[in-house]
C-alpha cells in the first residue's frame, strides 16, 4: 500500500482544480477520509442521515453493518474538522439540487447516480507526487496518525480490523519520531552537567518539523454562506 505524509495529503488537495464544481465537494469528501479512516465503500455507501441530524453534523457516525467491510457495525467519532467537511458537502449537495434527506445519499455524481471515488490517481499527477497514491493511502494516512498517538488498540476499533496485526503495520515510525526519541536523551541522565559540557547555541528543529500542514487546521472555502 502506497504511503503518504500529511504534506503528500495537502499537495493532494492543492492540486483539486477549483475550477470544476464538483472541486468544493471533492476536496472535503478526502479530508473527511483523513479524518474518519473511512474504507472508499463506506464513504460511497454514507447517508445524509449517518452523518448528520436536521441538517447539522453529528459527533459520532454510526456505521451500519451494511456498508462496512466483513458486515461488522463501529463507531466513528467526528471531529471538528469531520464536522466541517459534513456541514460543507451538505450545503453543496442543497445549492445544487441534490438531496439532503436522511436517507439520501451524501456523496452521488452528476446524474445523481452513487459515485466511485477514483479522483486520487489525477490529483496525484496534478500535484507532482512520486508516491502512487490510491483513495485508501487517506484512510492508512489516519490509521497511522491514531496509531502514533493513541496506539494500535484504539486503532483497530476506529479502523474495523478484527485483528490486532493487522493494525500493526500502520504504526510507522517517521523522522519526527526519530528526532524526538534522540532529543528525549538530552534530559536523561547520561546528560551530566560539568565542565566538560559543549553548549551549542542557535539549534533549532530541522526544516522538515517546523512546517506545519494544513491538512489538520485548513478551513477551507466555506461557501455555505455563498
Amino acid at each position: 500500500m502506497p504511503i503518504i505524509t500529511e504534506y503528500e495529503a495537502d499537495r493532494l488537495l492543492a492540486a483539486i482544480d477549483t475550477r470544476e464544481i464538483f472541486a468544493v465537494r471533492n476536496r472535503e469528501m478526502l479530508r473527511l477520509v483523513c479524518h474518519t479512516g473511512l474504507r472508499v465503500s463506506e464513504l460511497c455507501g454514507l447517508t445524509a442521515g449517518l452523518v448528520s441530524h436536521n441538517g447539522v453534523p453529528r459527533q459520532v457516525l454510526l456505521l451500519p453493518a451494511a456498508i462496512t467491510k466483513g458486515h461488522h457495525a463501529r463507531i466513528v467519532p467526528l471531529n471538528t474538522v469531520a464536522r466541517e467537511c459534513v456541514a460543507i458537502i451538505l450545503a453543496f449537495n442543497k445549492r445544487h439540487g441534490f438531496s439532503v434527506v436522511a436517507d439520501a445519499l451524501l456523496l452521488v455524481s452528476r446524474r445523481h447516480q452513487p459515485i466511485s471515488v477514483r479522483c486520487v490517481a489525477g490529483l496525484r499527477e496534478a500535484a507532482g507526487l512520486d508516491v502512487a497514491a490510491v483513495p485508501h493511502s487517506l484512510r492508512h494516512l489516519f490509521a497511522s496518525n491514531v496509531a502514533r498517538r493513541a496506539g494500535v488498540h484504539v486503532c483497530k476499533e476506529l479502523l474495523g480490523h478484527a485483528r490486532l496485526e493487522t493494525v500493526a503495520t500502520y504504526a510507522h515510525v517517521t523522522r519526527e519520531d526519530l528526532v524526538a526519541a534522540v532529543n528525549q536523551l538530552s534530559g536523561h541522565a547520561l546528560a551530566r552537567e560539568g565542565s566538560d559540557q559543549v553548549v551549542v547555541s542557535g539549534s533549532r528543529q530541522p526544516d522538515f518539523l517546523t512546517a506545519t500542514p494544513i491538512l489538520l487546521s485548513w478551513q477551507g472555502e466555506h461557501e455555505m454562506t455563498s
